[in-house]
């Protein structure tokens, strides 16, 4: 792991810490060869909350790049408004601490355009009772640029916190690494298209990541974790994961892509073994074979299925089967026929879904030929293809009194519609 992390901060950020206006201590050159930056930035914070921010964000940030001889001043005070002209493009990640003002049309533009560019703002809040007004301050900013979340006011006294392994930020490479250790921390509540980051073991979201335009808004309701005291290794790779994500978003879209086109939303359901779209024929109350259209999904969702009967060879429209949400379905056979069969999948992950449909089925199912049927010929008692009984009719009647009369010196004579016996001397 310290290889790894080692391998990693070669990248090489610079921590910028604003003193009233924007001024870089250092500038080091991350790997694509861009120089990126990470800005500290706060409105009229209180001091005591300035020092205990300092003191778990700040001088975190220097244990973990100290191997870089990077020198930082630990020393935080409030900084202005944004003039409305910044291009803050130069900054790999924004870290915006307890907001003691509301922001204003200037600053939501700047930060406006540097979401634009694939960049990570996180908003940092603290438990309710620390920093309700900070936290309402942070809500508002989210909302007007976009996003949407509430810290709330209660919280969570479970110290234990999981690390979403399906989030980009987790990207741990020791899958075990994904507990974090906050103090106190509160519920985040947040809109989609969102992922929550980490959570407690009771459930309570307190890091959030959320698309807005094609950057990243990250929400935190707890800080401690980040003290350098007791930052594990969990909590120094979601830190550097923060930087790192964010830098490689901003290259996604300066090469015309857009990161969050797929963010957030449940994957596709893969079906495992699709439906076969030969023909299969049964008869009549045959036991038939099982459809399956089992699906898998990587992303953590609930995958669903539904069956639908048709008499068209279409995937849609069809007659829902009620009650068939297995991923299996035995097609019945009682009725002789052409049906067509399909099963739709669905993935929930949240409040979202996602679907996908299997391939249409075609079963025929043909009246029974077991020999029941006299009409068709077939009956064995009646039938004239038994060889075990001779035919029977007029014709034969003839030819049995033909043979009887030959053997006594007449002949039979046969015309159209009349038989006439004459005695021949």
């Amino acid at each position: 792991m310290k290889k790894t992390l080692r391998k990693i901060i070669t990248c090489l950020l610079t921590i910028i810490i604003v003193v009233g206006t924007f001024s870089a201590l250092d500038t080091k050159v991350y790997e694509d060869g861009a120089a990126k930056k990470v800005l500290l930035w706060s409105l009229n914070m209180d001091s005591d909350k300035m020092t205990d921010w300092t003191a778990y964000c700040a001088q975190s940030l220097e244990d973990l790049y100290s191997d870089n001889d990077i020198d930082k001043d630990n020393e935080l005070t409030n900084t202005d408004h944004f003039t409305g002209n910044e291009d803050l493009s130069e900054y790999g990640l924004i870290w915006i601490i307890f907001l003691g003002e509301e922001l204003n049309e200037n600053d939501i533009t700047v930060l406006s355009n540097y979401l634009e560019a694939g960049g990570r703002i996180i908003m940092q809040g603290e438990v309710d009772g620390y920093a309700g007004t900070e936290n309402s301050h942070l809500s508002q900013a989210a909302t007007a640029l976009g996003g949407g979340f509430t810290i709330a006011n209660e919280g969570s006294s479970d110290t234990t916190g999981v690390i979403n392994p399906l989030s980009s930020l987790a990207n741990m490479e020791d899958s075990e690494a994904t507990e974090i250790n906050p103090i106190a921390l509160a519920r985040i509540d947040y809109e989609a298209p969102a992922v929550w980051v980490a959570k407690t073991s009771d459930d309570v979201v307190f890091i959030v990541d959320q698309a807005v335009g094609k950057g990243r808004l990250t929400v935190m309701s707890d800080i401690n974790f980040f003290d350098h005291t007791r930052m594990n290794e969990s909590a120094k790779n979601l830190l550097l994961n923060f930087f790192t994500d964010s830098v490689a978003n901003m290259e996604i879209v300066t090469n015309g892509g857009n990161p969050n086109d797929n963010f957030g939303n449940p994957q596709t359901p893969v079906i495992t073994t699709d439906l076969s779209q030969t023909e299969v024929i049964y008869n009549q109350n045959d036991t038939a074979t099982a459809l399956d259209a089992t699906s898998t999904v990587t992303d953590g969702g609930t995958i669903t299925y539904q069956w639908y009967k048709s008499l068209q060879n279409i995937d849609e429209g069809g007659m829902l089967l009620i009650g068939e949400t297995n991923a299996t379905y035995t097609p019945s056979t009682l009725t002789v026929g052409t049906a067509y069969y399909y099963c739709v999948i669905t993935n929930t992950l949240g409040e979202l879904t996602s679907f996908n449909v299997s391939s249409v089925a075609k079963i025929t199912v043909n009246e029974n030929n077991n020999g029941n049927n006299g009409n068709n010929g077939n009956n064995g008692n009646n039938g004239n293809n038994n060889p075990n009984n001779p035919p029977t009719g007029d014709s034969t009647n003839v030819i049995l009194l033909g043979s009887l009369l030959a053997a006594a010196g007449l002949t039979i004579l046969l015309t159209s519609k009349r038989k006439t016996a004459n005695n021949v001397k």
